[in-house]
């Protein structure tokens, strides 16, 4: 079957998500970069926020108990306010904005809390999205088997039709056991070869 819907990720596909970078921008440090990774970023309270079975607000309690103070406002800013400033991955949205001109449904699937929503118009090529999948809102998280299918039935998606493009690879082997294509994506520049040698682009 043709492709003609094309699914995204979202951090580390649309735009940049990691402990580097929160470390930039506070200026926390190789050893608190260390620490908030351990006891923030690589939680089970952190999947659970992705997950929406916990709230922002009992995370961050969580967190205060297991990090040293200095790093209690580091631990408040990436919770709530991770977002501000977005750092678009280079490219990315061109490949979007391409993908829309030649006429493919472009959806988004993503691992992300709640707050997703307050900030996914302000990421570049959003507007060329149909509609979006946040795992928080459905109570389940890639790589499982039933967000596939929460996010076909959801915009009436047949499999085949569809292509993935993530950057994480259990992600785009369960797309493919679902029955759609994948690419994992490792930059724009990769991601326009591979969808140029399938014909998309």
């Amino acid at each position: 079957m043709k492709i003609n819907t094309i699914v995204f990720d979202m951090g580390g596909v649309l735009l940049d998500f990691g402990a580097e970078l929160f470390s930039r921008r506070l200026h926390v440090g190789a050893e608190g970069e260390a620490l908030l990774r351990q006891h923030l970023l690589c939680t089970t309270d952190w999947v659970r926020l992705d997950r929406g079975t916990i709230t922002e607000e009992e995370v961050y309690v969580h967190a205060c108990t297991r990090l040293p103070a200095e790093l209690h406002a580091a631990a408040e800013y990436i919770i709530y306010h991770w977002n501000e400033p977005i750092v678009p991955i280079t490219g990315t949205a061109d490949v979007v904005h391409e993908l829309k001109a030649r006429g493919y449904t472009l959806y988004l699937l993503s691992n992300a809390a709640r707050r997703q929503h307050t900030y996914w118009h302000d990421i570049p090529g959003s507007e060329c999205f149909s509609g979006t999948l946040i795992s928080a809102d459905v109570h389940l998280l890639k790589p499982e088997a039933a967000i596939y299918q929460a996010l076909f039935d959801k915009f009436d998606l047949t499999a085949a039709s569809c292509l993935f493009v993530d950057d994480f690879p259990p992600n785009i082997e369960a797309a493919e056991n679902a029955g759609m294509q994948g690419i994992v994506f490792h930059d724009a520049g990769q991601l326009r070869e591979e969808l140029k040698a399938r014909g998309i682009l």
